[in-house]
């Protein structure tokens, strides 16, 4: 039987890396055995759990070093073949502590992009990373959280996947699993959580009438997240993915009246720093409403303060009739 810990716990776990990581990995399974007694004679101790999923995760990769902040910056070919990288990833597939499974599910799938640049690994990464997180999600305490984690785990499989129906195939499978932890969700920001993943990834699956369904449930609950701290991104996703439906339908002005919507949003910790996503404004000129996309522009000025002259520079092509290079903006 899987043991959990409490909901508020959890969370706070998985948001947190080991400092020691580096010392830990000079003798790998020597640190586990000791970390494994200190666990199994106090099992509520989540930090033991967060260090130990960490730890096999990155044993189980052959990693050599890592930054005090988690990433792994060395790995090798022997450390990865040897035996005691087997019996990492042993243990850690035999677990029955939710939050060792759950860490270790979140590190495999988060540093294996990384140790590709040293090594190639001898097992699917992703899809074990897949299963450690679906075996803690069947257990006690397996709602927003774990589900949460759960789908972050997933979520790596997809930001790899580089051609676009590979991608589709990849959000399709999302998708389903997003669904379910919407249906399941315990709380209403976790809910609302779900729906605004759900809405991206419908698009990239290019499944509209899903897209167009959460997108509209986002908006028609726009009171109740009043307050949310999801409330700004929630907002101006949904716009945007209606945004998109309406496009696909061939409605070009309600798709520049959606990207309007969207560009009113509040903000949000993500929006204000990242910046937002500006697939729809890229394909409202190609459908060549140029005079909207200006307009949005200027609407993410008043919370896109860190845009670092972004915005004019984009401002400044669309009305040179060109199409701006939004890099990373049209994948957040």
């Amino acid at each position: 039987m899987l043991y959990a810990f409490p909901v508020a716990v959890l969370a706070s776990l998985l948001m947190q890396v080991t400092p020691h990581l580096q010392e830990y990995l000079a003798d790998p399974l020597a640190t586990a055995d000791k970390l494994e007694s200190r666990l199994k004679s106090t099992p509520t101790d989540y930090q033991i759990a967060n260090e130990l999923g960490q730890l096999y995760a990155a044993c189980s990769l052959g990693a050599t070093t890592v930054t005090s902040n988690g990433l792994l910056t060395g790995a090798s070919v022997e450390k990865a073949k040897s035996e005691t990288a087997l019996e990492c990833r042993k243990r850690l597939s035999e677990h029955q502590i939710q939050g060792v499974l759950l860490q270790g599910a979140y590190q495999l799938a988060f540093l294996a992009g990384q140790a590709k640049r040293f090594v190639t690994p001898s097992f699917d990464v992703q899809s074990f990373a897949e299963g450690l997180a679906d075996k803690a999600v069947k257990g006690p305490n397996g709602g927003d959280v774990a589900m949460s984690q759960r789908l972050n785990t997933y979520r790596f499989r997809l930001s790899g996947t580089v051609k676009a129906e590979d991608r589709a195939t990849q959000a399709r499978s999302l998708v389903l699993l997003e669904e379910e932890a919407f249906v399941k969700a315990g709380s209403d920001n976790y809910r609302f959580m779900a729906a605004t993943h759900l809405i991206k990834d419908c698009l990239v699956a290019q499944d509209w009438e899903r897209t167009s369904k959460y997108a509209k449930f986002l908006l028609d609950s726009e009171m109740s997240l009043r307050g949310s701290w999801n409330y700004g991104n929630a907002i101006h996703d949904a716009n945007v993915a209606m945004g998109e439906v309406a496009l696909h339908n061939g409605d070009v002005k309600a798709a520049a009246g959606y990207l309007l919507a969207a560009g009113k949003t509040p903000g949000s910790p993500n929006l204000n720093s990242f910046g937002p996503n500006m697939t729809l404004a890229r394909d409202l000129i190609l459908a060549g409403d140029r005079k909207s996309v200006l307009e949005y522009f200027q609407l993410c000025g008043a919370f896109w303060k860190m845009d670092r002259g972004r915005l004019t520079d984009w401002s400044s092509t669309v009305v040179q009739g060109g199409m701006p290079n939004f890099g990373a903006n049209v994948l957040y």
